[in-house]
Formats: structure tokens, sequence, C-alpha cells
């Protein structure tokens, strides 16, 4: 499908913000340190934060496709920028919006402006691919609810001024109505950062406890027992966000590989003119072609019926092991100096793992598209 002018112009400035922020401070972005405050504000300046919430509650209203454009282009640079950009723009600006009272959508107006941060406390230690499993608990008690449990490996946990807490309020029914939605402030006493952990990409992901942490009926998003469904709501766009990254980052690890066997000399002549190298190049280019296709497809049944859940997770399948493959071809093009930081390449290899995790792992795809099929 061809792109519309509004389309490329979202493009070339998401591109013009990877080479005026991202490249001059790569090293520094590549570090187990919180994004610099300097650079996450400008990304609220180039209106990046909250890129799908409504111009009134300080975001840009861009659709779900520009979005995705927004995604794809800086995964070019790094992933700690597309990162900032679903954690604004995906299920926690979702569930305010859809359940948020107005001081809770103040809050939101705050985050898109690059002010705050807000956390997204889902998963648990038995409690990852399986949300239903949850053993966080919130119990009616007077003045509000009084919540006990853990969160594991939570993206901003240690540095959000809230956290989106999801919590069981009801042990029978849990996902069917037992599951509440809590905006906690992270002041909130009886709410610790117990540990924080670097993953493989340098994101740091922190452990939360809540022992009694009490909060009141104001923090409830969504109402009591629709905590399931506002964490679920936009699966299908979180999925479609993970394919945007992988095929902007296999794009630029492909872009890379062309460049280096180009110029690389060995035994006197180009790397670009084995064979072996031209075979790696060339199925690399055909694998992320092919998942372009899917994704596409996938977006345009999103755009026209709402939904696509079987499709968005074959194109997450598809794309988080596409780029796998494509970033190993282009570290093995690159040899030694594929091994070193000064190239990306390395970065690359170790930014891109995590999207066989993320939004729920391959095998967790793999069951989702199997039951449809066999149903």
């Amino acid at each position: 499908m061809a792109e519309t002018e509004n389309i490329t112009a979202i493009r070339d400035s998401a591109a013009a913000f990877v080479s005026a922020e991202v490249w001059p401070n790569i090293d520094e972005l590549d570090q187990p340190e919180p994004i610099p405050k300097s650079i996450y504000k400008k990304l609220a300046e180039f209106g990046f934060l909250g890129c799908t919430v409504p111009e009134e509650y300080g975001g840009s209203g861009l659709s779900m496709r520009e979005y995705l454009v927004v995604l794809e282009e800086l995964s070019k640079g790094h992933s700690a920028m597309m990162l900032a950009v679903t954690m604004t723009s995906g299920p926690i600006s979702n569930a305010i919006l859809l359940g948020g009272s107005e001081s809770q959508k103040d809050i939101l107006k705050r985050m898109c402006a690059g002010d705050i941060k807000i956390a997204f406390g889902l998963s648990e230690p038995e409690a990852g691919s399986d949300a239903q499993s949850m053993r966080c608990t919130a119990e009616r008690v007077d003045g509000g609810w009084k919540l006990n449990g853990i969160k594991q490996w939570i993206t901003w946990g240690a540095e959000a001024e809230y956290v989106l807490v999801m919590a069981v309020t009801d042990r029978e029914k849990r996902a069917k109505g037992g599951i509440t939605a809590f905006l906690v402030p992270a002041d909130t006493p009886g709410f610790k950062v117990a540990s924080v952990d670097v993953s493989i990409g340098n994101d740091l992901l922190a452990e939360l406890h809540f022992n009694d942490c009490v909060v009141s009926d104001d923090t409830i998003i969504g109402g009591v027992g629709n905590g399931f469904k506002v964490a679920m709501s936009s699966l299908d766009e979180g999925r479609l966000g993970v394919a945007a990254g992988c095929i902007g980052a296999a794009q630029h690890a492909l872009n890379l590989s062309v460049e280096y066997a180009k110029n690389r000399q060995t035994f006197g002549k180009p790397l670009a003119s084995r064979q072996a190298i031209q075979w790696m190049i060339a199925d690399s280019a055909v694998e992320l072609a092919s998942c372009r296709a899917l994704y596409e497809q996938c977006i345009q049944k999103v755009e026209s019926e709402g939904r696509a859940t079987t499709l968005s997770s074959m194109v997450k399948l598809t794309a988080s092991e596409m780029v796998g493959r494509v970033a190993d071809r282009a570290m093995q093009i690159h040899g030694a100096s594929g091994m070193v930081r000064s190239t990306g390449i390395e970065r690359i290899y170790r930014e891109t793992r995590h999207y066989r995790v993320g939004e729920g792992t391959s095998e967790v795809q793999r069951m989702i598209i199997a039951r449809e099929l066999l149903s």
C-alpha cells in the first residue's frame, strides 16, 4: 500500500528524531539507566509520548497505522525510544481513556507531556503469560482497598510516579469479573520497590511489593471486576506494535549488512562477492518482505473490523522470530566486527531477543493460533 503524505511526514519526523537525539547519545542510551530526562522530554516535544491519545488529553491523536510508523522508525535507533512510546500509547493510556475519571485523565496529560511515568503492573512470579493465575489481591476495607502481593519484571517500576496494578478482587471469578485495575501512586504507604534487575537489552525491570497497601476507590479504573478486560483491551495493537519494532530493527540490520558487505574486503574482493554472504542477505530480505505483507494484512483487518486476534498472534510470532534470524545473519556477516558495540550489530542482537517473550511468548502465540484453527 502506497504511503499517504501524512504517513510519510510522520515517518520523516521519527527518522529526524533518531538522527538528532538518538545517534548522538547512543552510548548513553545503551546503559542500564533510565532514559535521560532531556531526551524523554524531546520525545514529548516531537509528539511521540501518547501518540494515540486524543489531543484533548495531551496526546497527538494519531491513528493506529500512524502510531505503528513511529514505532518502526524509532526502533531503527534504540529500543528504549520505542519502549517509551508503547508505554505511553498502549494498555496504560487505553485503560485511562476507557475507564478513567477526569482526575485520572489529568494524570494522563502529565504523562503525555513527559512530566511523569506510569508503569504497568500485570506480571507476577507465577503469572506471566498466564495472567489469570495472578495472586496479588485487593481486599475491601474501610476507606478503600488493601493490596497485597508481588509484581515482577515491571518496566519503569522503579522510576514511575504511578503503577497501574491488576489485582484479584474476587478469587472465584478471577478473569471473569474478579480482577480490578488500580492506578496506585508510588508514594502510597505499603508500596515498595523490592529490587531492580537488568534485562538482556539493558531495560530496568523492577519487582514491586504491596504490603497492606491501602488505596481509595478513586484509584480504580474501569470499575470493580473489569481489570482483566482493561488489561486485554489493546492486545491486537500491542502485538502489532511488537511487529513494528521487529520490522524496523530488521530493516536497520539488513541495511547495515548490505553496506558492510559492499565495503569490507576479503582476499582482495568485496565481501558482497561471496555467494554465502549474498544468500544470507537474500534470505533476510525475503523474510522481511514476507513479514511486512502479513503485517499489512493484519493492520487492514484491525482497521476494518476492530479485532484480528489470530492474525495479530501470527504477525507477532512471525516478526519476533524473523528479526532474530536477521540479526543473527547480520552478526555473522559482520564477523568479529559485529560482536563489538561500535558497529551497532551487537546491540540489535541483544535488543531484539526480548521480542519473542514480550506481549506473549512465541509458544503462547502458537497456542492461540492452533486453538483458533482447531476450534
